[in-house]
């Protein structure tokens, strides 16, 4: 078997790190699509509006990061195997299912008003039955339809020049992706796994690693200048959204294109350059890295369950009253979301070790079955 290598490995962690701090923002500060959305984020400081609003990238830049390494390596194989993702789906559904009612027994405060029943029915049951497509993590959802259609993907992927791709990339990044999201697409989730599958593709197809520390700085001074071009824009989305600027129609429209701006031209960016810093660097093998990266999976599945969320950003931690009002609330996010890493890392240890193994025997047992009852 081909030890990986640590760069790339290396860039997973980096991503997830980045995925945790962002969550951190946009779950426990933010609160998208909830009544209260932004309205926690103005009662901040100065420095704490500032840092959270360079936080909040991190999410959709990590999960890109994500779907580029997929097609780095995936362009150049044939098959893959969803085995091992659908056990830790499951894993992690019937975990953090068993965690939420520990939480809503001890702190029904906590978790949202969620009623037992419609928790048994929206996400217990989701999250037992159909792990994988049923939404309890979009990641994971978007992940397996691209992957299903890698095999197609690949076949027209691996017949373009290096200006076919560039064409193809531009065309969906504006089309499928740009005008998609703009547009409230309904696929838009897969949309954006697909984009970044290709530009993974692509790099590893008709892009040479970056050489000397010239391209390398170039990579970090794209990153952060994206990165800072898209806090500013959340700053001031979130300011029109609170009504200090514009009004009617001109406030939704200048909020949609700043939200467009950071969905489809800075993160991009910020995946690109991230990418392209990471994958210069020769640094072997290194085992230890390969087995934290290995836990990244795990790591978002449990941090990130849609039932846990809650329990994590608003009950545990009360990020927004508790930690955003702080002075040194810079450095308690660093912490924490180092401590969640961890955290949730160990637990991936223990599930590797001691779990997989007898639920992979397990799945094999009741795949031979399955086979002898249909193929008899």
């Amino acid at each position: 078997m081909k030890e990986r290598s640590s760069n790339i490995e290396l860039l997973r962690i980096f991503a997830m790190l980045i995925i945790i701090a962002g969550h951190s923002a946009s779950h426990g500060i933010f609160h998208y699509g909830e009544a209260s959305a932004f309205v926690s984020w103005s009662g901040g400081t100065g420095i704490a509006k500032a840092f959270s609003c360079l936080l909040i990238p991190g999410g959709a830049i990590g999960v890109g990061i994500f779907f580029m390494i997929t097609g780095y390596f995936q362009i150049q194989k044939d098959r893959y195997s969803l085995k091992k993702l659908l056990l830790e789906c499951l894993f992690y559904g019937i975990l953090t299912s068993v965690i939420y009612l520990v939480f809503y027994f001890t702190k029904e405060g906590w978790l949202g008003g969620l009623s037992p029943s419609d928790f048994f029915r929206y996400y217990f049951l989701k999250n037992l039955f159909n792990p994988l497509s049923g939404g309890a993590w979009w990641f994971v959802t978007s992940y397996l339809l691209v992957m299903i259609l890698s095999p197609v993907l690949n076949s027209f992927l691996r017949k373009l020049s290096a200006g076919g791709f560039i064409i193809c990339i531009t065309s969906f990044l504006i089309i499928w992706y740009g005008i998609s999201y703009f547009t409230n697409g309904v696929y838009i989730q897969l949309e954006r796994g697909i984009l970044f599958y290709i530009l993974g593709a692509y790099v590893r197809l008709y892009k040479k690693p970056a050489e000397g520390s010239l391209r390398r700085t170039g990579s970090v001074i794209l990153y952060f200048v994206s990165l800072l071009s898209a806090a500013v824009s959340y700053y001031f989305l979130a300011k029109i959204m609170l009504g200090e600027y514009f009004t009617g129609n001109t406030q939704k429209l200048t909020a949609d294109l700043l939200d467009l701006y950071i969905f489809a031209v800075a993160t991009p960016v910020c995946v690109y350059a991230a990418f392209r810093f990471f994958e210069s660097f020769d640094i072997g093998s290194i085992s230890v890295i390969n087995a934290i990266a290995g836990t990244t999976l795990g790591i978002y599945l449990l941090h990130d369950s849609e039932i846990l969320r809650y329990v994590i950003w608003n009950g545990i931690l009360k990020t927004d009253s508790r930690i955003y009002t702080k002075a040194l609330y810079p450095l308690f996010i660093v912490f924490i979301t180092l401590f969640i890493f961890a955290a949730c890392m160990a637990v991936d240890l223990l599930r590797k070790k001691c779990a997989e193994p007898f639920m992979i025997k397990g799945y094999e047992k009741l795949e031979e079955k399955v086979k002898k009852k249909i193929f008899k």
